[in-house]
């Protein structure tokens, strides 16, 4: 995010119509690497909410077990996270607004 504050940038914001596009560039690349971690999160939410539940409708102690269940899904959401970031990058499109 220091590269935005900055006053020195690739391509001069004062530059007309192409001033921002190095600034674009930056955004396309920090929403792609955060999109697996915005869609993992998000199904983690998801997955909580859903089990405590279940859990409650059944009169099961929501605590009882809850940090292994918990950490059973947060290590599966963390292997899919990882193996987006190992993947290839040929299905990366830089989109100019």
């Amino acid at each position: 995010m220091s590269y935005f504050a900055d006053s020195i940038d690739l391509i001069p914001d004062h530059i007309p119509d192409i001033g921002f596009l190095d600034d674009a560039m930056f955004v396309e690349i920090i929403i792609r690497e955060l999109r697996s971690e915005m869609s993992a999160y998000s199904e983690f939410s998801c997955f909580r909410e859903a089990e405590d539940d279940r859990l409650s409708e059944t009169d099961k102690n929501l605590e009882e077990n809850r940090e292994q269940w918990l950490g059973e899904k947060r290590d599966e959401l963390h292997s899919k996270i990882a193996a987006t970031k190992n993947g290839n990058d040929e299905d990366f499109i830089f989109h100019i607004l």
